[in-house]
């Protein structure tokens, strides 16, 4: 070990005293030794994993059955199975969209790898809000990732969650409209 710290100081001496000479040699200024091997190889391993984090996905939900063009839907994400359908202020994120043409496409950005489910509602007077009959069924369009069956209640998270992880996913919702429904 002294022997290679007198090479060093030895080779500093000679770069220094020679001033037209600008190498460096790097074996010089960091000696490797087997000790520094998991230190480095952890670094690289958590650089590599804050790369990754950095990443982010996007989910492209496209709507279909939509019974006219006019007024708006609003796709409410959610990511937590507590807060699914309680209340779109609740929701990860919202957009509401005027119609244009039908089957439409919306995209929500930046989302973080995980289980992610979307509840989609046929605005027709613009509130954001689902319009209830007098026994709670929606009076507008409505729809949910991956298309469960819905019979007298909303389904749960786990039947309408779809898996993000990846640069770009797509995903189709089927609106429907119960007998009564405004269109």
């Amino acid at each position: 070990m002294l022997m290679r710290l007198r090479q060093i100081q030895c080779r500093t001496e000679v770069i220094i005293n020679r001033p037209s000479v600008l190498r460096v040699n790097p074996v010089a200024r960091l000696p490797m030794s087997p000790r520094w091997f998991p230190t480095l190889l952890i670094l690289t391993m958590l650089l590599v994993r804050s790369a990754q984090a950095g990443v982010r996905d996007s989910l492209k939900v496209t709507v279909d059955g939509l019974r006219s063009t006019r007024d708006q839907v609003c796709l409410s994400l959610y990511d937590k199975p507590e807060t699914f359908l309680m209340q779109p202020k609740l929701s990860l994120r919202t957009q509401c969209v005027k119609i244009i043409k039908t089957p439409m496409q919306v995209t929500f950005k930046n989302l973080a790898p995980g289980n992610y489910a979307i509840a989609a509602l046929h605005d027709t007077n613009g509130t954001g809000k689902v319009e209830r009959n007098f026994m709670g069924m929606p009076m507008e369009g409505f729809g949910f990732s991956r298309n469960p069956v819905v019979t007298m209640k909303a389904p749960k998270f786990d039947q309408a969650a779809v898996k993000v992880d990846g640069a770009n996913t797509t995903l189709a919702i089927q609106m429907k409209y119960l007998p009564g429904a405004k269109s």
